[in-house]
């Protein structure tokens, strides 16, 4: 409430000064100037109150367990980079990077996987499909014998027609395919994907960690995230589909790794310092700090029975072109800014402006 008074009454009164001063030189052009003159205002208002409560406001650490011993097996996660994979060449280069996410977050009641969304096909069955999931099986195979365990699990998802794109697709993207994959978790019947690696059903999976296929998560990270989310104080709690309290997602902070940053003279300029911080503390955030709830930005441990019990039955299908910040808000999302992860960075203009161009059509699909 005060957050919301500081910047009404900040946006009155930049707009009456410089209303004041329009008016003194010329008043025909007044009306003409009036609504950018309330974009401008509000602006300012809002820039200098963030400037203002970041400054007197103090960052707020999530409280967490102490984990060092390991992770308990009421909280078993699964931890899963979802991608989009055309070729069994792009299958392996995500398989060696969930290794060493496994060599850096190795704990007994964590699985490690790879969401394969399949490319749009004019027919349901695409002919690089077999090579694909037989690649898939390999690596899979592979990585369980060589570390001799079953943690490692592959899911390749099925396409179905879609009536407005005219094709056969991954049903609802990348929100479809979390949305399947936590309806798998709960016992619902796999019709989503071709599973590889260890049947997890029944193994009461309490958290997943989402990840892209450019974000790269630190050593510990992923039990540092499920310590925070066990705590009383944030452990999601509901009743049917009705939020009570905590925290639904947990979104760390998000860098730029370095390899992006440098990858050219575009990113060099827009990305600014990139990599991890290893003398991370908290860092102050507007959302967090004064309202307790972050923004989720797609990449972070989400409560599996938050999405399948509150996000489910809320959102419609084939409806939302923007996903996170709509399940962040639904299900409340909690900044951890001392726990980080990086992200890639765009390195051509085109890129940069493409990736602009879907998060800003999602925003206004949100608004309207």
């Amino acid at each position: 409430r005060v957050y919301r008074t500081v910047i009404i009454i900040a946006t009155l009164l930049l707009l009456v000064a410089s209303s004041l001063f329009i008016l003194s030189f010329n008043q025909d052009a007044y009306i003409y100037l009036l609504i950018p003159l309330i974009i401008v205002c509000v602006e300012i208002a809002i820039n200098a109150t963030n400037y203002f409560f970041s400054r007197y406001v103090k960052p707020k650490k999530l409280v967490r367990f102490d984990y060092e011993n390991g992770i308990p097996k009421s909280s078993k996660t699964l931890l899963t980079i979802a991608a989009l994979t055309t070729s069994a060449q792009g299958v392996s280069s995500l398989y060696s990077k969930l290794e060493n996410y496994y060599l850096g977050n190795n704990e007994d009641n964590i699985y490690f996987s790879v969401l394969f969304d399949c490319k749009d096909s004019e027919t349901q069955i695409h002919p690089d499909d077999e090579g694909v999931i037989n690649e898939i099986n390999n690596q899979v195979s592979m990585l369980n014998e060589k570390y001799q365990t079953d943690c490692f699990l592959g899911f390749y998802r099925k396409r179905k027609f879609s009536n407005s794109q005219g094709k056969y697709i991954g049903w609802e993207r990348k929100r479809g395919g979390l949305s399947n994959l936590v309806d798998y978790l709960r016992n619902e019947k796999n019709d989503h994907f071709f599973h590889v690696g260890k049947d997890i059903k029944s193994e009461k999976i309490k958290y997943i960690i989402t990840l892209d296929s450019d974000t790269h998560i630190p050593i510990d990270t992923a039990k540092e995230l499920i310590a925070v989310a066990d705590h009383p104080l944030n452990e999601f709690r509901h009743h049917k589909n009705k939020v009570l309290g905590g925290y639904g997602i947990l979104q760390p902070r998000i860098a730029t790794c370095v390899k992006s940053a440098t990858a050219s003279l575009f990113s060099k300029f827009f990305t600014g310092i990139s990599g991890f911080d290893h003398y991370r503390e908290c860092t102050t955030d507007i959302y967090q700090d004064v309202f307790g709830e972050a923004t989720f930005t797609g990449k972070g441990l989400l409560s599996v029975d938050a999405f399948y019990h509150v996000i489910k039955p809320i959102i419609p299908e084939n409806k939302i072109l923007s996903h996170d910040l709509l399940e962040g808000s639904i299900v409340r999302a909690g900044l951890v800014s001392d726990i980080e992860f990086s992200d890639g960075f765009p390195s051509k203009v085109a890129a940069y402006f493409s990736r602009l161009h879907r998060w800003v059509r999602g925003d206004w699909q949100l608004i309207s």
